[in-house]
């Protein structure tokens, strides 16, 4: 665990505070999945992966939620909780509500939304080797050491090893 100079999160060694535009490219990643999958289709998805902390939108873009106060991935519940209770308290006012939502996930230290707030204190993180910014992958690795699995000794003399996140680690939020 470390401790996110930004939000003031404790936040699992691997993995960082999602970027705003993330959130805010699952935000509108939502409602095209909506209507690619017939709306049903989109229910079911988010039903069976709700359990791994995640929304159909926050699994394609490789984010999960993080819940700081157990340290772990919120369950099927909270998920529950945060996906149709917050919602619908979002949609409440229409666009007021909703845009007031959006202000507060653009603008706020913990980077969340009305949905966020009504579940508790659970916030997106996305993959990474540490604190570190989002960067653009090459299509080719460069050197032997830039390889994927690769665990050996950089090229460049003096410096730390290279080290893959191992499967399970919290990997996205």
């Amino acid at each position: 665990m470390y401790l996110d100079q930004e939000s003031g999160l404790a936040l699992p060694d691997g993995t960082m505070l999602a970027p705003v535009g993330r959130r805010i490219g699952a935000w509108f990643l939502a409602i095209p999945l909506a209507i690619v999958t017939l709306g049903i289709g989109y229910i079911i998805w988010g039903l069976i992966i709700w359990g791994n902390g995640q929304t159909p939108a926050l699994q394609v873009l490789g984010m999960r939620c993080w819940r700081p106060e157990t340290n772990r991935v919120p369950g099927f519940w909270y998920m529950a909780l945060r996906e149709i209770v917050g919602r619908f308290v979002e949609g409440i006012l229409g666009i007021f509500t909703e845009a007031a939502s959006f202000i507060m996930m653009c603008t706020g230290r913990e980077r969340k939304a009305i949905h966020d707030w009504i579940a508790g204190p659970g916030r997106a993180a996305r993959p990474g080797q540490g604190p570190r910014p989002l960067t653009m992958p090459r299509l080719q690795p460069e050197t032997p050491d830039e390889q994927p699995g690769h665990r050996g000794p950089p090229a460049e003399a003096g410096a730390q090893p290279r080290q893959p996140a191992a499967p399970g680690e919290l990997i996205s939020a």
